[in-house]
């Protein structure tokens, strides 16, 4: 009886749940799903540490349709081939990749040993900060408390607090010989601010990464404020007559980007329409979630099947997922209490009058707030697509739920709870 070496390729990914399989090309995006438990079992055989990506395949199991429209389909998609064995004697072997962290979080706690080497840099793990100078605004829009839930925005107290110029001068001492790739100022209305003008002497050296969030009904033209990055929120009922005022007195458009906050279609439609007839080119659409939009969420925003495989996947995205929330990764929230958190939702973690960025970051990456959330979560724990899916974001957990998809959706209208 003849035989034939059945190989896999070095690139495919492959996920198992039960009796389902998910064999996934990273380096064309084609991919295989299959729920025969034939045709399960002879993947993981490929996958087995001791078969090397190779294994026999005898004549007689080609006989069977499953078996041999998934070798044709496999090879088509060029996610492996099948050979001769009497041609090519010797077994091929394919370094399948796997997961293998040195500094794994989870196998050092487990194994009770140091978190990391001491001469690691802490610093080096954040990528982005998020400074809340103050809580003061006269605007009263009705959503305050909950835009900045959702997406990144302004919000204010009933009592007035500011960051003090001494936090200021602690954080920037820290952050100067970092890796930090962006560092965001909000409020409250940050023009507001007591110490602004000394906070454009003291953060000269992070001009290039400096971006200031601004509700629109809150600008002014601002010599310090103007020169850097400059993110401006609008929400709906838009006023024009304020955003053509804007525009009038920004030069260099290069560094502005607008954020529209949209809660339906109609909105939607607006920002774009305003978008064009304001000639804005640099803008973010943010959905929001009122409570009463569901629909619009469900239609927009829920992820299907298709939005999950049309973009091509790398290996590294895949591995990544299953370790990091790169939504909240390297990120860190400073309030004017001087408090930090890693996400908006998460517990508070520090201060930074007592305690070092570094100790933060260290505890961040112990506990687990919000930079390793990952989908480990019923039902997206017995999804195929678990580790295809983007990160965790403030999305699920404004929602209070694992997944955003129609894929498994288990969760009905009236489970969803109140924002909080």
């Amino acid at each position: 009886m003849k035989e034939f070496w059945l190989s896999i390729n070095s690139q495919i990914y492959a996920e198992f749940k039960g009796d389902n399989v998910l064999l996934y090309n990273t380096s064309n995006g084609r991919y295989i799903e299959n729920t025969i438990h034939e045709i399960t079992t002879l993947v993981r055989e490929l996958y087995r540490p001791e078969n090397l990506g190779a294994i026999i395949i005898k004549e007689d199991r080609l006989k069977e349709q499953e078996v041999r429209e998934f070798i044709q389909e496999f090879s088509k998609s060029k996610m492996g081939k099948m050979v001769d064995k009497d041609e090519y004697p010797y077994k091929p072997v394919s370094l399948i990749p796997i997961l293998n962290l040195q500094k794994d979080i989870d196998k050092l706690n487990k194994s009770n040993d140091t978190l990391f080497p001491v001469n690691d840099n802490y610093l080096n793990y954040l990528r982005e900060i998020n400074i809340y100078l103050n809580t003061e605004c006269d605007n009263q829009c009705t959503l305050c408390q909950n835009y900045y839930r959702q997406i990144p925005c302004c919000t204010k107290e009933a009592t007035f607090k500011e960051l003090s110029l001494q936090n200021i001068e602690t954080l920037f001492n820290q952050i100067q010989y970092s890796q930090l790739a962006r560092v965001n100022f909000l409020g409250g209305n940050i023009y507001r601010y007591t110490h602004l003008n000394i906070l454009d002497e003291k953060s000269k050296k992070l001009r290039d990464i400096l971006h200031f969030y601004v509700f629109y009904t809150n600008y002014q033209s601002n010599n310090f404020i103007n020169s850097i990055f400059l993110e401006i929120i609008v929400n709906f009922p838009l006023k024009k007559e304020i955003l053509k005022n804007i525009l009038s007195t920004i030069e260099n458009m290069d560094r502005v980007t607008f954020h529209f906050i949209v809660e339906d279609n109609e909105q939607y439609d607006q920002a774009i329409i305003c978008s064009q007839e304001f000639d804005i080119n640099h803008y973010i659409i943010h959905p929001f979630y009122n409570q009463k939009n569901i629909a619009f969420f469900e239609k927009y925003v829920f992820l299907q099947k298709e939005d999950i495989l049309e973009a091509d996947i790398t290996l590294r995205e895949i591995f990544r997922n299953q370790k990091l929330n790169v939504n909240f990764w390297g990120k860190l929230y400073l309030y004017p209490s001087g408090s930090i958190r890693a996400s908006i939702h998460s517990k508070i973690i520090g201060n930074i009058e007592i305690n070092t960025l570094a100790d933060i970051i260290q505890k961040e990456m112990a506990e687990n707030t919000a930079w390793r959330m990952i989908r480990n979560n019923k039902p997206c724990s017995e999804c195929i697509y678990q580790y295809f899916c983007p990160a965790p974001s403030n999305y699920e957990l404004t929602f209070n739920r694992s997944n955003l998809c129609q894929i498994n959706p288990k969760t009905t209208y009236n489970e969803y709870e109140s924002i909080s």
